[in-house]
């Protein structure tokens, strides 16, 4: 991403996004990002924009944009839009000692649903985009938004979090 911001920076592709919003071409101006999050931070700091969309899931709070990317674009008044709050899929697949943990929660969820809940949480967040492929996934995802609010887990419930996600990395080999 950064050789294609280096390219189109200096090609005025700001003038071009202003001139796109004054005259009705576009409404809102935004990015989608996929790099580290210094560059991130140079985008968001280069112009006036509306909204950034980025890859955010309990797997990946360190990841390209992060955390740090994700407060930082709120800080700055940008809607955010999550992708990959499943990991593709991964975040859903049936894993006996993960599903032990989750299993030992307070409240009893899908996969699904506690993904989604942690993205939820967030208060920086804007919009969640979850990969629906069946009309029952687009259901349980409408249902599970219904609770999906700012700040709603409990402690143990981060804790339940933080396991599932050592036990996870021990598993990744790359």
């Amino acid at each position: 991403m950064r050789p294609f911001w280096e390219k189109l920076y200096p090609l005025r592709v700001t003038e071009f996004l202003d001139d796109a919003l004054a005259d009705g071409r576009i409404k809102y101006a935004g990015f989608s990002f996929h790099d580290d999050v210094g560059l991130f931070r140079e985008i968001v700091d280069a112009y006036d924009w509306t909204f950034c969309q980025i890859q955010y899931n309990f797997m990946d709070e360190q990841y390209q944009a992060g955390t740090e990317g994700l407060e930082y674009a709120a800080e700055n008044g940008l809607g955010v839009v999550v992708m990959e709050p499943l990991r593709g899929g991964m975040l859903t697949k049936e894993i006996p000692a993960i599903s032990d943990i989750w299993k030992r929660a307070p409240v009893k969820r899908s996969l699904s649903e506690w993904a989604l809940r942690w993205v939820w949480s967030h208060p920086e967040v804007s919009v969640v985009l979850s990969g629906m492929s069946e009309y029952e996934q687009v259901m349980r995802n409408i249902a599970h938004a219904d609770k999906g609010l700012p700040n709603s887990l409990s402690q143990e419930e981060l804790d339940h979090f933080a396991e599932v996600k050592a036990e996870y990395q021990k598993r990744i080999k790359i």
